[in-house]
């Protein structure tokens, strides 16, 4: 909600301050009532990114092994089909 209402900012060429989109941050997450942030933070950006690439590798690990399985899935639903015609041919030929 917040990107689509800067992106409709920045569509109308409305000029903005870095403090005052911070105002306007600010004000959205209260409105959503979110707690702000007032404080660096507890997470370093190292430990933070570390983090990040950790799960992005435990998600791509998944989303790899489902394409692999969607895949062999599709495999063997066209050698069922190729089996299947080879079946009628041979029972037409065989006529």
């Amino acid at each position: 909600m917040y990107l689509d209402y800067a992106q409709r900012q920045a569509r109308q060429r409305k000029t903005v301050t870095m403090s005052q989109w911070a105002e306007k941050l600010d004000a959205f997450l209260e409105f959503n009532e979110q707690e702000l942030l007032i404080h660096p933070g507890k997470v370093k950006a190292e430990v933070a990114k570390q983090i990040a690439e950790e799960r992005y590798e435990e998600f791509d690990e998944k989303r790899r092994k489902s394409e692999a399985l969607a895949a062999d899935e599709d495999d063997i639903r066209q050698l069922e089909q190729f089996e299947k015609e080879l079946l009628e041919k041979r029972s037409k030929q065989s006529e």
